[in-house]
């Protein structure tokens, strides 16, 4: 496995520096620094001139990931003059690729190439200290896959003079986050399959239909809608990983509204029990008056408006903040784009 600095330029003139020094770029390779700063000047005047043309859009808008897609681009363009040797030389060679994740640099027929780990891929930061790889076939055509296996995610953690730092992520804390979640999903679980079957039990005699018993059977219902919909927000939630991360969001976000209001009306079920209660010792005579239809009204009802204001006040706070919506096309990290 070769970088580039292992061929060395053989001519007398090197005017970029390859016999030099040569910087790490994450996701691009290993450079001398002037071909690195060229590169980030050619990248900033394109995107100047082009976001200039968008309306609404700024460089602070872009990604670090939609940069370095940008950068890629131009890199493909021009990456014949920032390697005269390869040139000079008449070699084979496979040209810069935009795989998704990185642009692998331009490498020998023959060889693989070794670049430093993406900066960003699907909004996660990755360690600059390990090394992706990918082969450049002797036909002069890549292979399908870039190995990634070596790369490190880096986490955000607050120091002691509370200022956010990265460092690679504990393996063992997310075995841990694993392990209660294994626990999370057993006792959903478990009481899901008891709340249905009391459901079942009280369905199945006509006896049990009494206004009391419904009001138990409200709960019962609302139980088992939020397990329901924990479970299912807990699984939804490991798909954001995926290739198709946005739509999967749209959906996380949707089923964590659904899983506040069936949470919020557990509550509210648990009042209607007391109040039952109180009515019954209290003030007997009134629940003549009182419908099942009123108890409904205030355990499904009144959190559904609470949670109608809730959703207002949380989409008028967003409206107001500008957020980065510039997110990279999810595409596997071992494969083309």
């Amino acid at each position: 496995m070769k970088t580039m600095s292992d061929n060395m330029v053989k001519n007398d003139e090197d005017p970029w520096g390859w016999r030099g020094p040569l910087v790490a770029v994450q996701g691009f390779g290993f450079l001398p620094e002037k071909v690195n700063t060229e590169l980030d000047q050619m990248t900033q005047d394109v995107l100047e001139k082009d976001v200039a043309n968008v309306s609404g859009i700024t460089m602070s808008d872009l990604s670090v990931a939609t940069m370095d897609h940008f950068k890629c681009t131009i890199f493909n363009e021009t990456w014949q003059n920032f390697y005269p040797h390869l040139i000079d030389e008449n070699y084979e060679v496979c040209h810069p690729l935009w795989d998704g994740a990185s642009c692998v640099p331009p490498t020998i027929a023959g060889e693989s190439t070794a670049f430093p780990c993406m900066t960003m891929y699907n909004n996660k930061l990755y360690s600059p200290k390990y090394n992706a790889t990918r082969e450049c076939l002797a036909d002069g055509f890549w292979n399908n896959l870039t190995d990634y296996t070596m790369c490190k995610e880096l986490c955000v953690e607050v120091d002691a003079m509370n200022q956010t730092v990265y460092s690679e992520c504990d393996v063992e804390k997310d075995m841990e986050l694993d392990i209660s979640l294994h626990v999370y999903f057993a006792g959903y679980t478990i009481s899901l399959v008891a709340l249905l079957t009391t459901l079942a039990i009280f369905l199945s005699f006509r006896e049990l239909r009494c206004l009391r018993h419904k009001i138990h059977m409200g709960l019962f219902l609302t139980l088992i809608l939020s397990d329901m919909s924990w479970i299912f927000t807990a699984l939804i939630q490991n798909f954001i990983k995926t290739d198709h991360y946005e739509s999967v969001i749209n959906i996380w976000c949707i089923s964590q509204v659904v899983l506040r209001y069936f949470h919020l009306t557990t509550f509210f079920w648990m009042f209607l029990e007391g109040l039952y209660l109180f009515l019954q010792v209290q003030l007997p005579l009134s629940l003549a008056t009182i419908r099942h239809l009123h108890f409904l009204i205030i355990g499904w009802g009144c959190p559904a408006v609470n949670m109608l204001v809730w959703g207002g006040i949380r989409l008028g706070e967003n409206g107001d903040t500008d957020t980065d919506d510039t997110t990279e096309d999810g595409v596997e990290m071992t494969k083309d784009d």
